[in-house]
């Protein structure tokens, strides 16, 4: 066998190994604990959607499950929402996550312009009422 070729079997070997043992994807072996970032952003009136900072396509749940099926539904994220959305668009996303399964979530509203931001928690959705019970 010639040195070449030892060295082209060697290199398929490797090659076969590293894709067997699942690091075709990266981020789910080198950046197991790193938080997704869901970039939710206002601009020129419209919501713009960034996973990580790359446009995830025309179909926002599509590219979540994905990511779902590629980093598990256990995978943490964090959802950044514009200062300028609604409380319709917070619901929207909460949504499409809950359609993806993925359910380790935290939300912050931020302020670019004042370069802040701060963490939002809601309890559970209940039917509209003007006397809502206290607990």
């Amino acid at each position: 066998m010639t040195n070449l070729r030892k060295t082209i079997i060697g290199l398929v070997t490797l090659l076969a190994g590293v894709l067997s043992a699942g690091l075709e994807n990266p981020r789910a072996q080198a950046l197991p604990d790193k938080p997704v970032v869901l970039l939710a952003e206002v601009k020129a009136g419209k919501m713009v959607y960034q996973i990580d900072g790359r446009a995830p396509g025309p179909d926002l749940l599509h590219a979540l499950e994905i990511l779902a099926e590629h980093s598990g539904k256990d995978v943490k994220i964090i959802v950044l929402l514009d200062n300028h959305s609604t409380f319709l668009d917070y619901g929207n996303i909460e949504g499409i996550l809950d359609k993806a399964q993925l359910t380790q979530v935290r939300f912050y509203i931020f302020n670019k312009q004042a370069n802040v931001m701060g963490s939002v928690q809601f309890g559970k959705i209940i039917a509209f009422s003007t006397s809502p019970s206290w607990e």
